[in-house]
């Protein structure tokens, strides 16, 4: 299972729920780290989620030296495909959630919660912190459709209706 497609299901698990759903997060969120999906619930609660697609992926949260700790975040998740299940148990706190993936033979992938997260110690999103975190969703659109316009063979010329509007300054 690969990083986006697990990325993508969780999404979809928290859309119904999720006011707002943001990828890599941290320099403009002023976090000591990166986390991988921040969801702005529609109650005003910010959820984490890590995401780990393999068991060494999954030991190296061990040794990082900065801890999710976002003063923001309500509960904490993991999500990882279900055979490292055990391995999950093993490392990650008792206080996170749990979230495995299972990949169906039709190719979609179905994720459930395996363990419910506790609470944890937080502080509530001023609106302007939520406007960040929007912010940061929206940047986070506009490299995505420079990526994919790499992608797109270009074109030679370009023609400009002769009836374009543009204010002067």
């Amino acid at each position: 299972m690969e990083t986006l497609e697990l990325e993508i299901a969780v999404a979809r698990y928290f859309e119904k729920s999720a006011d707002l759903i943001v990828p890599n997060v941290s320099w403009g969120f002023q976090l000591n780290y990166e986390a991988d999906l921040m969801i702005l619930t529609k109650s005003g609660c910010l959820y984490e989620v890590e995401i780990k697609v393999s068991k060494s992926d999954m030991k190296a949260e061990l040794k990082k030296r900065r801890a999710h700790s976002c003063r923001y975040v309500k509960f904490m998740f993991y999500a990882f495909p279900e055979e490292y299940l055990e391995t999950a148990l093993e490392i990650f706190p008792e206080d996170a959630g749990l979230l495995v993936a299972c990949k169906r033979k039709n190719g979609l992938i179905f994720v459930s919660l395996h363990r419910k997260p506790k609470k944890r110690e937080h502080i509530s999103m001023s609106l302007e912190k939520k406007y960040q975190l929007a912010r940061l969703g929206a940047l986070r659109i506009w490299s995505l459709k420079g990526v994919i316009s790499s992608r797109i063979p270009k074109q030679t010329e370009i023609n400009f209706p002769d009836n374009i509007w543009l204010e002067n300054d």
